[in-house]
Parts: structure tokens; C-alpha cells; sequence
């Protein structure tokens, strides 16, 4: 019985000892994983920093590009139009992107003889390449418009000079040229108009009218025929351009088509150039859907000799 009690005893021994390596492996197994979660960590927060780090660098060339965008977008549009008597002028220009040149563009100067000259136009594109052609756009409008060339000389002008380029595709823009002669007690505009929506006339019933100009995009075909028209304006009425980029919109609902921006002129008859592009504008807030291009207004009402804003 000793013998057996001892026996037990080692065997007793033994399974303790195999119980005291078994925890000894355990504690060393614990031990290297709580190294390895531990590296993990350290991997997991070098990695995090890493991508706070790129995470600062991206949002700093945002900025650095948001900021070069604005730059290059104001060196393309006038930073205040300029006071032309009898005429009230007033636009809202808003880009798609702020990071991103759009490809809208405008401006209104003075002619000789009480006559001035007005331009609205939309390049195909965003970007550096946009930017190009709205510099180009402009300076060749400008140019032509000095020369004393007709509205639809200006616009075969700039179709020329959009050939020109040779690039591919080919370069296109829509645009709107007017000249405006403010000698006599109504106004007159003589308008050409390259594939552009139709501008609007508010005359002084508070009608809205449809001007009839017309032709092709600029920039698509060699030898574009414009279709100009020559307006009365009296004391009160206005016109109103605006760029398609409102076209893509959803306000209320209801799709924004020409009849629907005519109705929203309608509904303030006799305003000032500043409420008519504040209406539109306010029509353009309640859209259901982000737009996807750029949006400009821009209106010019005649308001007499006497009293004249821009």
C-alpha cells in the first residue's frame, strides 16, 4: 500500500508539474499575444497618424486649388460692371465647384455713340482648358465689339477663333451677344445668339417674351448663320440672360424649363434688375436636386437718363 500511495503520489506529481507547464504555456502564449496586440496598436495608430497626415495634405492643396479656382475665375469675370446711363444691371455668377474653374462668362462695357455692348456665354468644360477658352471668348468678343463689328460678326469672330485651336474634340461654347443704343427715349438691343438659351423680355405690361435670335453653338460648324433680332425697350422693361446650367434643376418638383423661369419673372412685375435676378435666384434655392453645372443671371432694364445703376 506505501508503494501504491507513492506511486499515486508521483503520478499526482506529474500531472501537477504537466499542470504547471501547461499554465507556464498559457502565460507565454498571453504574453506574445498581448505583444502582438500590442504591435497591432502601434501599427493601427501609425497608420491612422499616416492617414490624418495625408488627410491634412489633401485638404491643404484643396485649399491651394480652391484658392487658385477663385483667382483664375475673377481674373475671368469683371469685378464690377460698369454704370451705363439709362441702364439698370445686375448678376449673380455662382460655380459649380469651388475648387474648379466653370466655364460661365459675362460682361458689359461701353461704345461709342450712347451705344454699349454685352456678352453672356457658356464653354463646354470645366477646368484649365475652360478657362482658356472663357479668356479667349472675352478678349476676341471685346476686340470685335470695338472694331464696331455687328453682333453677328462678334459671334462669327469668336467661331473663328474657336476653330483656330484645332484641338480634340473640338472646343464649343454657347454665347449671347447684344448692343445696347441708348441715344433716343427707348432703348433698342440688337442680339445674336449662339446656341444659348433665348434670353427673356419683361415688358412693361409684365408680359414675358421669347427673343427670337438664334443659330448654332459656336465652334461646331465653319460658316454658322446667325438669326439676330433688333429690340424696343421703354422705360421699365428689362432683359434677362441666364446660363443652362439652371436647366438641370428641379424646384418644387417641377423641372426648370424656359416656361418655368418666365413665370418666375412674372411674379414680379415691375422689379428692379436686382429683384429680377434675386427671384431667380431664389427660385434656384429651392431646388430638389444639387445642380451640376454652373449658374449666372444677369438683367439689364431700362430706367431712363436720370436714374441708372449697375
Amino acid at each position: 500500500r506505501t508503494a501504491e500511495r507513492r506511486a499515486q503520489a508521483a503520478e499526482y506529481r506529474e500531472l501537477a508539474a504537466e499542470d504547471r507547464r501547461a499554465a507556464a504555456r498559457d502565460r507565454e502564449r498571453a504574453a506574445q499575444e498581448r505583444l502582438n496586440a500590442l504591435s497591432d496598436r502601434e501599427a493601427l495608430a501609425a497608420e491612422i497618424e499616416h492617414e490624418r497626415a495625408r488627410h491634412r495634405q489633401a485638404v491643404r492643396h484643396q485649399h491651394r486649388a480652391q484658392g487658385l479656382a477663385e483667382t483664375l475665375q475673377r481674373s475671368l469675370t469683371p469685378p464690377r460692371l460698369p454704370r451705363i446711363a439709362g441702364l439698370e444691371v445686375a448678376v449673380h455668377h455662382e460655380p459649380f465647384a469651388q475648387a474648379e474653374v466653370g466655364g460661365d462668362f459675362y460682361d458689359l462695357f461701353a461704345l461709342a455713340d450712347d451705344r454699349a455692348g454685352f456678352f453672356f456665354g457658356d464653354v463646354c468644360g470645366k477646368g484649365p482648358r475652360a478657362a482658356a477658352v472663357t479668356a479667349l471668348a472675352r478678349y476676341t468678343m471685346r476686340t470685335a465689339a470695338m472694331l464696331h463689328e455687328t453682333p453677328a460678326a462678334v459671334l462669327g469672330d469668336l467661331n473663328a477663333a474657336l476653330h483656330a485651336e484645332a484641338t480634340d474634340p473640338p472646343t464649343t461654347c454657347t454665347a449671347v451677344y447684344g448692343q445696347i443704343d441708348m441715344s433716343g427715349p427707348t432703348a433698342s438691343i440688337t442680339l445674336a445668339v449662339g446656341g444659348h438659351p433665348p434670353p427673356l423680355v419683361i415688358r412693361a405690361d409684365g408680359s414675358i417674351q421669347t427673343t427670337p435670335a438664334r443659330g448654332p453653338i459656336l465652334g461646331a460648324v465653319h460658316e454658322p448663320v446667325f438669326q439676330t433680332c433688333e429690340l424696343r425697350f421703354d422705360v421699365g422693361e428689362a432683359l434677362v440672360v441666364y446660363s443652362d446650367g439652371i436647366l438641370d434643376a428641379v424646384t418644387d418638383g417641377v423641372p426648370v424649363d424656359e416656361q418655368r423661369i418666365s413665370d418666375v419673372l412674372a411674379e414680379v412685375p415691375h422689379a428692379s434688375a436686382t429683384d429680377l435676378v434675386g427671384a431667380l435666384l431664389s427660385s434656384m434655392r429651392r431646388v430638389d436636386r444639387a445642380l451640376r453645372d454652373d449658374v449666372a443671371f444677369i438683367a439689364l432694364r431700362h430706367v431712363g437718363a436720370r436714374d441708372s445703376s449697375s
